[in-house]
């Protein structure tokens, strides 16, 4: 065997080794930023064992394959490090470019292609770290029905939602999208469907951190 194939073996070798040690950190710090919530522990687990397994139908339209949880893995730990950089204060906006988007996964339960919900992640993270309240803008064709459920009894993020005039997608996407959707206890009157003057219910929050979410979906003319 010559030298270069050793060399390409040890490579090779050094990438698995760095995905499978990078991964179980990013699934630790998933559970981390969850601590103390252990229904969405138990969610994240139970997808780590679906991945263990080759995959799984979700439901109809959501699936898990081989390669989606790695994806959505370094999609939510892209959007952490994006926000850990605005927290350690290295600046003052940061863009997280990732994909699967996440907005459409409620805390224990995936949806619309989405597992892991990216920016109401890095809204825990942001609420776990200095920020006492955060607003969250989220602009899509679809209504973003997992960001919604996850502050729906929130007073401490104020969710702010610009989407199509669509209805609900079945039993696993019981959000309506209807204006009238505001949200429960603490957090009724924070939970925004409707189109709004810009800036104004953000500038009467008065939010420590505000986290904006584009869909693309929109940008495709046919």
């Amino acid at each position: 065997m010559s030298l270069f194939w050793y060399f390409c073996m040890l490579y090779k070798f050094g990438i698995k080794l760095l995905q499978f040690v990078g991964i179980k950190l990013l699934q630790f710090e998933l559970r981390l930023v969850f601590f103390s919530q252990l229904l969405v522990v138990k969610y994240i687990n139970e997808l780590v064992e679906a991945n263990k397994e080759g995959g799984k139908t979700i439901f109809d339209g959501t699936f898990l394959n081989r390669s989606s949880w790695d994806a959505a893995l370094l999609a939510a730990s892209t959007t952490l490090s994006a926000m850990k950089y605005l927290l350690d204060g290295h600046g003052n906006i940061a863009y997280a470019l990732v994909r699967p988007p996440g907005h459409h996964a409620q805390p224990t339960q995936a949806d619309g292609y989405c597992f892991l919900n990216n920016a109401g992640i890095a809204v825990h993270l942001a609420l776990n770290s200095s920020c006492e309240k955060v607003a969250v803008v989220d602009i899509n064709v679809h209504y973003r029905n997992g960001t919604a459920q996850g502050f729906y009894e929130s007073n401490k993020v104020l969710t702010i939602f610009l989407h199509m005039n669509h209805g609900s997608w079945g039993p696993h996407h019981p959000q309506s999208r209807v204006i009238d959707e505001l949200g429960d206890g603490e957090g009724f009157g924070y939970n925004l469907n409707m189109p709004l003057p810009n800036g104004t219910a953000i500038e009467k929050f008065e939010p420590d951190m505000m986290v904006l979410v584009v869909g693309k979906d929109s940008s495709v003319v046919s």
